[in-house]
């Protein structure tokens, strides 16, 4: 095998290491041990951070974190080891830094998380656009963020002088052997792939200064089920995913009142998500009564996990036009009044466009 297609090259930028040293000095067995309890801990932890202030019952959690482990992603990512685990632990710690006020620990924190850049940018995206959307307020946030991202960078290159290149060439070796393609490239021609992507980005960037001061956790989860689809579907990857659900799950009134289709897309998600996790249990529990049964039928979970960011986006997606007419419709009247009043009459509210018109 060449090196261009060994897939055991490092495929991680060189300041990742800076952040799981601490394990690099255990023996393999300790070290896999303590990664293993630390991602349980992690995962707990997380849910904590992402769940509404209403929904962090003890009960709740418990619930929460019961569903979120025994899930499909979260039990690969456990037994692989997956460093997902822990940037998506950062992730979170982040965002409730920056909900609660702590700009400069999530600053901090954030820049960490770029150990995993793709994995991080559907959570920094948002909280990116929110502090300049706030610069005056919020600025730390960014400043300690570009801080801590460049002590990494000079940090690395002390370290391996000249690594950026070599990184980038590996990126693309990683591309080639790993046969992973977007679902958002499964379902397009190749040539829409890239404008989509930036009709996508456009969007999570919109949603985010929108929802920034009303519902923050809506822009993050809206952008991390939008990168799903435009990433490499990795099932582990799927961690990413929990602030979406969370979210659909604690907004569940408020989706169902808004529609019927919304409703559907809402029952499609629930269905989907609530398959993968029923099958993959089942599956466990007949493998070990009868060793081997599981093999067969493995791809009724993998299936349930593939088609699941679809409706949970497109149920968020429903959810953000509906906000964004809400937006246009506070900001519409009072201009329409203004004009109306110089032109010599008042519009009144019904004369603007409502959702479902």
């Amino acid at each position: 095998m060449s090196r261009e297609d060994n897939p055991s090259r490092y495929a991680y930028p060189v300041y990742f290491a800076f952040v799981f040293f601490p394990l690099a000095v255990l023996p393999f067995q300790a070290a896999q041990r303590i990664a293993l309890a630390a991602g349980i801990a992690a995962t707990t932890v997380s849910l904590f951070f992402w769940l509404p202030e209403v929904k962090r019952s003890r009960l709740y959690l418990c619930i929460a974190t019961l569903f979120a482990v025994a899930s499909y992603p979260v039990m690969l990512a456990f037994q692989l080891r997956q460093p997902t685990i822990m940037i998506a632990a950062l992730l979170a710690c982040t965002f409730f830094c920056m909900r609660s006020g702590h700009l400069l620990a999530a600053g901090v924190l954030a820049g960490l998380t770029l150990a995993k850049p793709h994995i991080a940018a559907p959570v920094l995206l948002p909280l990116v656009m929110w502090s300049l959307a706030e610069w005056r307020t919020k600025k730390s946030f960014l400043l300690s963020l570009v801080a801590t991202f460049t002590g990494l960078l000079a940090a690395a290159e002390a370290a391996v002088p000249g690594w950026i290149p070599h990184w980038v060439g590996t990126l693309e070796a990683y591309a080639r052997y790993t046969g992973a393609n977007p679902p958002l490239l499964d379902a397009l021609p190749r040539c829409l792939y890239l404008p989509v992507c930036g009709l996508l980005v456009a969007a999570i960037i919109r949603v985010s200064l929108n929802s920034r001061l009303r519902d923050p956790l809506f822009a993050v989860a809206f952008s991390t089920a939008a990168f799903e689809l435009m990433l490499p579907f990795q099932i582990y990857n799927e961690l990413l995913l929990l602030p979406a659900t969370l979210w659909i799950l604690a907004h569940k009134d408020e989706i169902q009142n808004k529609g019927q289709i919304r409703g559907l897309l809402w029952w499609s998600s629930l269905a989907l998500l609530g398959a993968g996790w029923t099958s993959q249990v089942a599956l466990t529990v007949g493998d070990l009564a009868f060793p081997g049964s599981g093999v067969k039928l493995w791809q009724v979970p993998l299936t349930a996990i593939w088609l699941y960011p679809w409706p949970l986006f497109l149920t968020l997606g429903a959810c953000a036009a509906t906000s964004a007419i809400a937006f246009a419709d506070d900001h519409a009247q009072p201009f329409l009044t203004s004009a109306g009043t110089w032109l010599g009459f008042t519009p009144s509210k019904s004369a603007i466009p409502q959702d479902g018109a």
